[in-house]
């Protein structure tokens, strides 16, 4: 019984100096891979996958292949800011938790045009 409560008081001090100290950024928890399907209103447009990375401060970069799909900054509740992209399209979307990712955009000049980005993330 005594070395039960030593070995659990080890592993408990060891945790907390190991989490004490360290910065922790919010949005390492959405970086990585995900597969994605591209819909428009019901019509699969395609699927592939895109790539999620921190960028500056508080934004992040979401790419497919070379091209940058979103440079916006993504807040602590994973809301994505709405920005402008390739000539008047406009995309927003939000992290649904650690492993989904929602992108909308629409051409500015037609917001009825609405396309979807449904991404799961890859586990490595």
């Amino acid at each position: 019984m005594k070395k039960s409560i030593l070995f659990l008081l080890t592993i408990s001090t060891l945790i907390i100096f190991n989490s004490c100290g360290k910065d922790y950024d919010y949005r390492d928890k959405w970086v990585g891979k995900y597969e994605y399907e591209h819909w428009h209103k019901s019509y699969l447009h395609g699927t592939g996958t895109l790539s999620v990375n921190k960028y500056g401060q508080d934004s992040i970069l979401i790419t497919i292949g070379n091209s940058v799909l979103v440079n916006s900054q993504v807040h602590k509740n994973g809301d994505i800011e709405p920005c402008k992209f390739d000539w008047d399209y406009r995309m927003s979307g939000c992290f649904k938790n650690r492993n989904y990712l929602e992108l909308t955009y629409y051409w500015s000049v037609d917001p009825r045009s609405i396309y979807f980005y449904k991404c799961k993330k890859i586990k490595e």
